[in-house]
């Protein structure tokens, strides 16, 4: 491959990725992992974009965008390598090894990865089960031969997507709680429900993906940096649990302050306010964030303001 097709390979052209339902089969035995049908999903929307057998995508690519771990995508990769799924093609270099149908496929926002919807009163991630239904409703919305309302079962739509049907019932009911479907629910055995994916939120959502994509173009290193830690302790604050913690330890600094300044004991408050920070660390390392993955000041302590 020459220097100038494997410095187009890097070039990010969508904001979505395209998931042909071959590989929601299984594979030796196995079904792929949601991280496997990220990896391969984004592997194959650059093969289908740049029409080349050989597409290069970074680890940080696929760290950034779908809001996953280094490890992560190693396991996957190797996984699926093994499986005889894609093929090292080269450093950062890959290729689809197994026989494929291209078509049909799922269309999958990449901002889904990293959204935050409103169920139950929770700011939550959407669940992968939910993705692969939202796609596939979508997919029936926007088919111009369609007329109706796509008529399924809990049970159809797994069998679809190779998922049991207990987990299609739950991605359904949680799609619905979210307000991204409506559901006419069938009234009798003989009857199908009719699913319908509300599109007005989630096309504002996608227009807006976009312009951010365009205008981080535009900025410098150290403001990209800046603006992923900003975004990142915004959707933090969010969550309940993490905004008590803040504030709490917020409100432990502000006396810490006050008593050096009044020459009392600090060392009470020192050890709370290790405590609530060690629980704050605990916390984002769960979402795998760390510390510098967020504005500076966040954390106090110089035990967590570098690590890793």
């Amino acid at each position: 491959m020459s220097d100038t097709a494997t410095v187009k390979l890097n070039i990010t052209e969508t904001t979505y990725t395209l998931l042909p339902e071959t590989f929601l089969s299984t594979f030796k035995g196995r079904r792929l992992s949601s991280v496997m049908l990220f990896v391969v999903s984004l592997i194959y929307t650059k093969i289908k974009a740049f029409g080349v057998p050989i597409v290069k995508v970074t680890y940080e690519e696929f760290i950034t965008r779908f809001n996953i771990s280094r490890p992560a995508v190693w396991n996957a990769l190797s996984e699926l390598r093994r499986l005889g799924v894609l093929k090292k093609e080269g450093k950062s270099l890959h290729s689809i090894a197994c026989e494929y149908e291209r078509e049909p496929y799922l269309y999958i926002d990449d901002y889904l990865h990293s959204e935050y919807f409103t169920v139950g009163g929770k700011l939550v991630k959407m669940p992968h089960s939910a993705k692969l239904s939202y796609a596939l409703i979508n997919r029936h919305g926007h088919n111009k031969k369609a007329t109706h309302k796509f008529g399924s079962s809990p049970k159809r739509i797994g069998k679809a997507l190779n998922r049991p049907t207990s987990t299609m019932c739950e991605a359904l009911l949680w799609l619905d709680k979210a307000g991204l479907i409506s559901c006419d629910k069938a009234r009798n055995g003989h009857e199908l429900t009719k699913y319908e994916v509300t599109n007005e939120y989630l096309r504002i959502k996608r227009k807006a993906s976009k312009r951010a994509l365009e205008d981080l173009a535009a900025l410098t290193p150290q403001q990209e940096q800046e603006r992923r830690q900003e975004r990142n302790f915004n959707l933090l604050m969010c969550e309940s649990e993490f905004k008590r913690l803040y504030t709490e330890r917020n409100d432990v600094q502000n006396n810490f302050v006050k008593a050096l300044f009044d020459r009392t004991d600090t060392e009470p408050l020192e050890r709370k306010l290790l405590r609530l920070e060690t629980l704050m660390y605990e916390y984002i390392r769960k979402r795998r964030l760390k510390p510098v993955n967020l504005p500076p000041g966040t954390f106090k302590t110089d035990k967590f303001k570098y690590a890793a």
